[in-house]
């Protein structure tokens, strides 16, 4: 007690309570992730970044005032010279400064790759408006890349509809139906990129796919890679043959229902591998081993015409690729390509050929599965005509991983189909006639240089 009066009667220090926490928008942005990069607040923002660096003097800035000029001389204006030198610095700092994460996380030269790409996302009017477009346009923008085409294909003698059940899943129409405002799916998705980052150059085109597919060759040509998103695979094919011509690369993504399937036609693709290797001693650092691997694809009808009972002969290594899920989508897509449409669930006669499209698909890859009847097989593909949100957002994510990985030829991209199924909530990778293989070892310093 006297110990305790003590204390009260002796005059203390008032305490410092800690300051209240605020947050700046600024600060709130540092959460996201690597690809999804804030961008930097404005100037005018009610919020000063008291944190920007300061541009060092540019070497080209003329002097404001000569050594004998008087102080009351009105300085002299800068030449065009100087200013786009100081221009080009300060979009240089910028630069580092939004994308300060990524480059700490794949590297500068990684990033200058990303930065000096051109990529085009193709689709449909109900294609674009769907929350997989929306998805990977979405982490394309925020990468950083450099030059995004958003295309609208309209496909002749089919009226263009967007997606009404797909509504919910495009956050950049505000809950609104494109069309409701006379303006394209395409010009919504350059409207939502643009405001999440005005660095990268946007443009919007709509091109009519005759049967030539000429006018979409023209639109395409110059680009480094293509995303055909949400298109049946009859459109695959064809931009497929395409791309082959112009010799761009592409990537196809679709979502049906609570699957999806994402393809990678990329040509002959070099990449760099890197593999961590097991210390030698308890108190070493692991060894990352990097290498230079190539892999040569195959367009999309060699693909789904490859059989695995020729392709793997061993049963249990053929079995092992050749897994429910896999088949499963196979068939489903051999189905979509022979009658042009995807299948009724309600529908007997739609059961029953789905039903001879899986025997057949199991017949001609020399598996069985147990178990697996009609019932079964329909309970995969229900609802495959919708879109499932979180379907949907996990595949454009996807979809746009895979683009990055490819623009930056670094970690092996998907070789060469990539299937998903939402009620197991798991996807593989079959390599259906694509080849990998080692072509050397990385030495120190040569990644920047490929």
């Amino acid at each position: 007690r006297s110990r305790s009066r003590s204390r009260s009667a002796s005059p203390s220090k008032p305490a410092h309570a800690p300051a209240p926490l605020s947050f700046t928008p600024a600060d709130l942005a540092t959460t996201r992730s690597p690809m999804q990069s804030p961008i930097k607040p404005s100037s005018t923002s009610a919020t000063p970044n008291t944190h920007k660096r300061r541009r060092p003097p540019s070497p080209h800035a003329t002097s404001s005032r000569s050594p004998t000029s008087s102080p009351t001389k009105p300085k002299r204006q800068r030449t065009s010279q100087s200013a786009t030198s100081d221009k080009d610095a300060d979009a240089d700092a910028d630069a580092d400064e939004i994308y300060d994460r990524q480059i700490r996380l794949w590297g500068a030269a990684a990033q200058l790759r990303v930065s000096s790409a051109r990529v085009a996302i193709l689709g449909t009017a109900r294609g674009l408006s769907r929350g997989l477009a929306v998805e990977a346009v979405k982490n394309l923008a925020l990468a950083g890349i450099g030059h995004l085409s958003l295309v609208q294909l309209a496909i002749p003698n089919q009226v263009e509809e967007h997606d009404e059940d797909g509504k919910p899943t495009n956050f950049f129409a505000a809950a609104q139906r494109a069309h409701e405002h006379g303006t394209s799916a395409a010009n919504v998705l350059e409207a939502g990129a643009r405001a999440l980052n005005p660095r990268v150059a946007l443009e919007s085109v709509r091109v009519n796919g005759g049967s030539d597919m000429r006018a979409v060759k023209d639109v395409l040509r110059g680009h480094d890679l293509v995303l055909l998103v949400d298109a049946p695979p009859s459109t695959a094919v064809a931009v497929n043959v395409v791309t082959r011509e112009l010799g761009v690369k592409l990537l196809v993504g679709n979502v049906v229902g609570m699957n999806a399937w994402v393809f990678a036609d990329l040509l002959a693709h070099g990449y760099i591998k890197e593999t961590e290797m097991a210390p030698e001693s308890k108190d070493a650092e692991p060894v990352v081993v990097r290498t230079h691997r190539k892999s040569t694809y195959v367009p999309l009808t060699e693909a789904l015409g490859v059989e695995l009972k020729h392709a793997v002969p061993k049963p249990r290594d053929r079995q092992r690729m050749a897994t429910v899920t896999a088949v499963g989508m196979l068939a489903l897509l051999r189905y979509w390509l022979d009658h042009g449409a995807l299948p009724e669930n309600a529908c007997e006669e739609d059961r029953q050929r789905t039903w001879n499209a899986w025997q057949a698909e199991c017949k001609r890859h020399g598996v069985e599965f147990d178990g697996v009847g009609q019932d079964e097989l329909m309970h995969m593909y229900r609802g495959c005509k919708g879109e499932i949100n979180p379907i949907a957002a996990m595949t454009g994510g996807i979809l746009a991983q895979e683009a990055v990985k490819t623009i930056q030829q670094k970690r092996a991209p998907v070789n060469n189909l990539f299937v998903f199924v939402g009620d197991i909530a798991s996807g593989e990778v079959v390599a259906l006639g694509s080849k990998d293989e080692l072509v050397g070892t990385v030495k120190d310093g040569e990644e920047e240089k490929q």
